[in-house]
């Protein structure tokens, strides 16, 4: 793929220099800064050095050519090179513009309102995005002041406005293939292209609040989706939320998909697919659909016309929807539910159900065709109903992906070895030698020593202290997916006496908040919905939004029963994006007949922060910290009023070893 007058740029955020040539890995910049702005021609490749993680935005346009492609990757060993930003609505991680003949791999993007985003104008193309991770890319959702955060009020972002893990947009012949995607706004976005190819790509995990649309192809002509993975790819969103969205199909294929675990939020429509509006000619053929809170496909039409000649074959629609849905249907096609808005022109799909297995909830129809009669035209046809999913898997063996867990958190300390206790099992449908299992580091400060990394149940060292995310990876050879795995490891000489890391979706782990301010707003686009007040756990972080709270307060569990002597330090982590230049820590003991300011202590904050940190409390110097304790507060703004939002990692009180 190289040119004879290609040019390699080296990055290296930890080793490098941008005073340097940036033309060897001896040689390295630190960062994009000597790059951005800058055409790369064809055969140009920029490599980033595993292990870097670079907080800045990639700007660069790539020009390459049949026989000279570009490349953006990275080179060394190691865990693979992460674009992290400020976790702000307002920031990118990559914006690659008039693509054409480029190949990006083996890259993760994080903690952005956009992850990466590669644009080709007419007559571009032939772009792969491949083997890459995007995760914590949120905020933004159609419209501004959607997203819950008081802080991203009144942003008005670039096009897409959406937050797009990883967004392809143009072109001819793109490709997305084999990358993990979650706890994202938007999964991915594809749109206005020929010929696109989606394969082996898992979308999964992305519980956040209101702005977890879904995943989404728009204007893609003589294009297919395949070999994918959805689940639980959307949570909440004011105008409803699907597995994946389809607008403006020509010619399109959804092929041996599988959509599941689309949770109930309270959201609209929470399904597997929504074709959204228009389109003529698609296929979905060999998928699953499986215990989705609502249609396992769903044809919409509020003011745009549904799509035409629309084929649904020998898939499977497994315990979709419910009665309580206001679509209690496997397959819903959608009718105004105001008749003076009825139109032919909008409710005007056509389509064929055919060869199809089902399994039905309590209540819910197959078919259920809410459109008015004769405005659509289906055929439905040679579809049969199972008495359990057992039956149905029997007689339909379509392939289902492995089921992965990567564990429960742990904590060790540096250089101990831990047994990890992950798995992954498989249906073993797909007739290759064995699965493919995988464990990788995408985060943490140090070198990680797996035994065997292609075990689930491998050891592992840590060589240095800090919080580690590691993924366990299950590939069939067709399908595959994915489970996060946290993992502390304590400094010397310290131990863990009680801990919360908020690792489990939307589980507080028994914290609750209080007094924290009204911080919902009615959608001022579409009155009716309205942005939900944000007070929960997702992504490994508690999450809560304050609004000019002098008395906001996060609360422990009670009953805790932890001998004061044996507790030394309070560590917290978070990132601190509220007004408060002080947090209060208050304590209950059992002895203590309520709240008092004598069992409290105040320590400093940064106000208004980007980064993540970790902050300590020396307790051994508290004269009141003594006793049992019963229960902890912790008081953002020491009494001031704040406004702002608190993400918390994990909470975590610590000893000394002699003492226990």
């Amino acid at each position: 793929m190289g040119g004879e007058t290609a040019t390699t740029y080296y990055v290296d955020s930890a080793g490098g220099s941008n005073k340097q040539s940036g033309r060897s890995p001896e040689k390295a910049w630190t960062d994009f800064t000597n790059i951005n702005g800058k055409v790369l021609q064809p055969g140009d490749k920029l490599l980033i050095k595993c292990g870097s993680v670079i907080n800045q935005e990639l700007k660069v346009q790539a020009q390459g050519s049949k026989k000279a492609w570009v490349e953006i990757g990275a080179y060394g060993k190691g865990r693979r090179p992460a674009i992290r930003r400020n976790w702000d609505i307002a920031e990118r991680c990559a914006k690659i513009e008039n693509a054409n003949y480029l190949k990006v791999s083996g890259l993760t993007f994080c903690y952005a309102g956009k992850g990466l985003a590669v644009y080709a104008g007419k007559g571009q193309g032939n772009v792969i995005i491949e083997n890459c991770v995007a995760h914590h890319i949120e905020g933004i959702y159609g419209t501004p002041n959607m997203s819950g955060i008081l802080e991203w009020r009144n942003y008005k972002p670039d096009w897409p406005p959406l937050s797009g893990g990883i967004i392809m947009v143009g072109g001819t012949d793109m490709t997305l293939r084999d990358c993990d995607i979650f706890q994202t706004s938007w999964g991915f976005f594809v749109a206005s292209g020929k010929r696109v190819t989606i394969d082996a790509v898992n979308v999964h995990d992305s519980y956040n609040l209101n702005t977890s649309a879904h995943p989404s192809v728009a204007a893609l002509t003589e294009s297919v989706l395949k070999n994918s993975v959805f689940d639980a790819a959307g949570y909440h969103a004011s105008r409803g939320t699907m597995g994946l969205m389809v607008g403006e199909p020509k010619n399109f294929k959804i092929l041996n998909c599988t959509f599941k675990n689309q949770p109930d939020s309270g959201s609209h429509d929470q399904g597997g697919i929504d074709f959204e509006a228009n389109g003529d000619g698609v296929l979905v053929d060999r998928c699953t659909f499986d215990n989705n809170a609502g249609p396992g496909i769903e044809v919409l039409g509020l003011n745009r016309p549904q799509p035409v000649n629309v084929t649904i074959s020998n898939s499977r629609f497994i315990n979709n929807s419910s009665k309580e849905n206001n679509k209690p249907g496997e397959i819903y096609i959608f009718g105004h539910p105001n008749p003076k808005k009825r139109d032919p022109k909008v409710e005007c799909s056509t389509g064929i159900i055919r060869n199809n297995g089902y399994v039905l909830n309590p209540g819910v129809q197959f078919f259920l065709d809410k459109s008015t009669k004769g405005f659509t035209d289906w055929k439905v046809s040679k579809n049969k109903e199972y008495k359990s999913v057992e039956s149905l898997k029997k007689v339909m063996a379509l392939n289902d992906p492995p089921e992965v867990e990567a564990g429960k958190d742990i904590h060790t300390t540096i250089n101990a070895t831990v047994r990890l206790e992950g798995s992954v099992t498989d249906d073993k449908k797909r007739k290759v030698k064995g699965l493919r299992i995988q464990w990788e580091v995408l985060e943490g400060p140090g070198l990680v020593k797996f035994s065997d990394p292609s075990s689930p149940t491998a050891t592992a060292t840590f060589n240095k202290p800090g919080d580690y995310m590691l993924r366990l990876k299950g590939h069939d050879g067709e399908l595959w997916a994915s489970d996060l795995l946290y993992v502390a490891v304590l400094a010397p000489k310290t131990t863990l006496v009680k801990g919360w890391e908020f690792n489990g979706i939307l589980d507080k782990e028994g914290w609750t908040e209080a007094s924290v301010g009204e911080t919902g707003w009615s959608d001022p686009n579409q009155a009716v919905f309205k942005v939900e007040s944000v007070k929960y756990v997702t992504g490994g972080y508690y999450i809560v939004v304050v609004k000019d709270a002098a008395e906001a307060k996060l609360v422990s569990p009670s009953k805790l029963g932890i001998s004061a002597r044996k507790v030394q330090v309070l560590e917290v982590r978070m990132q601190n994006h509220t007004s408060a230049k002080q947090m209060n820590l208050s304590f209950l003991t059992t002895a203590a007949s309520g709240w008092n300011g004598a069992k409290s202590v105040v320590f400093d904050v940064v106000p208004k922060d980007k980064q993540v940190r970790v902050y300590q409390v020396d307790l051994s110097k508290v004269a009141s910290w003594k006793g049992t304790i019963h229960q902890l507060r912790l008081e953002p703004g020491a009494g001031e009023k704040t406004t702002g939002t608190m993400r918390i990692d994990y909470v975590r009180l610590l000893g000394k070893s002699n003492l226990l």
